[in-house]
């Protein structure tokens, strides 16, 4: 499903970062390696970098929470499955993340989108801002329907062809550049460690008590 890819596509706005603090955010957990700094953030932002950098695997754990139900007058308990990236992989899909933000925003702003799309943007409002401004429009164009939906394992179902056609069509690009297919494929096709295994190892066990940030591997 996935072809290889080519050098020399172009690559986006990662390159040309100055102040990668401004995306920066370094990691206070333990994971396969160390926590990095400043000057692998400035790696993170090379293509020719991230296209030969080897992606660790996630490391899984499930994490469960408990909700109030006042329907049913109860609490009842809910299994949520959490995987998160080493540091350096961290670093990397951040710096990717800000440039795919810049690249989306000026998408929907091309197609008039902008006052559409709400989830996973910085727009200087809370939830209960937007909540505000749904019911203030559906009182101004009463009657009206308003369409509530909860999809299940929404992410976990994507289509990965159509998602690289999208992340294609967001970048501008026919092919993806290297840096570009590296992180796609890192995306789509993740590896992880369950946590329980780490801490049930003789060796990586002892390494995951405390609070030590040190590697686990």
């Amino acid at each position: 499903m996935i072809e290889a890819q080519g050098e020399g596509q172009p690559s986006g706005l990662c390159e040309k970062q100055r102040k990668p603090q401004d995306w920066f955010k370094p990691r206070g957990y333990q994971h396969l390696d160390t926590p990095v700094g400043i000057r692998f953030a400035n790696k993170a932002t090379q293509p020719d970098f991230v296209a030969r950098h080897s992606f660790t695997p996630l490391i899984h754990y499930v994490k469960r929470t408990k909700r109030y139900k006042p329907e049913n007058g109860k609490t009842e308990f809910k299994n949520r499955s959490i995987m998160y990236a080493s540091h350096r992989d961290a670093c990397i899909l951040s710096c990717y993340a800000n440039k795919l933000n810049h690249a989306l925003n000026a998408y929907y702003t091309a197609n008039d989108l902008s006052d559409c799309v709400i989830a996973y943007r910085k727009l200087e409002k809370a939830n209960y801002d937007f909540a505000a401004d749904v019911q203030v429009f559906a009182r101004e164009k009463s009657p009206c329907v308003i369409l509530c939906f909860d999809v299940t394992d929404f992410f976990g179902s994507l289509d990965h062809r159509l998602l690289k056609q999208r992340l294609k069509e967001i970048l501008s690009v026919s092919t993806l550049s290297s840096d570009w297919y590296q992180i796609f494929r890192t995306v789509a096709k993740y590896r992880y460690i369950n946590k329980e295994d780490l801490q049930k190892h003789p060796v990586f066990g002892e390494r995951m008590k405390g609070r030590s940030l040190q590697a686990i591997g």
